[in-house]
């Protein structure tokens, strides 16, 4: 049984580590490609989008954050073109940023409202 509940505490550390945002860069960063995939629910919607070819995936907010920005499901489309503003990984090995605010079709949705950008 204790092996059983420490290898599932183990396999959660992961998932709990990259939650905030002490994995990102401290800098602006902007990214637009082409939305290839969406997920929007807890614990954050995620964006998976093809910039030239490299597949990036875009965190977004916690669901609470998506709504009131006006992100809900069915909101975004596979295919359509997004501007991505918030801040990239720390290891550059990744391809992933933490969004801000993303713009699709002209609409702008600010999941951070009160953080610089």
């Amino acid at each position: 049984m204790f092996l059983l509940g420490a290898g599932a505490s183990f396999l959660t550390l992961p998932a709990l580590a990259h939650h905030g945002w002490r994995w990102a860069e401290d800098g602006q960063f902007e990214l637009t490609g082409l939305i290839r995939e969406i997920y929007i629910g807890p614990p954050h919607g995620i964006l998976e989008v093809d910039v030239d070819g490299v597949m990036w995936r875009v965190e977004l907010g916690p669901p609470s954050r998506m709504r009131g920005a006006g992100l809900e499901e069915g909101t975004l489309n596979a295919g359509q073109e997004v501007l991505a503003s918030g801040h990239r990984s720390k290891d550059r090995s990744e391809n992933r940023m933490k969004a801000e605010r993303i713009t699709v079709a002209g609409i702008t949705y600010d999941m951070y409202p009160n953080r610089s950008g």
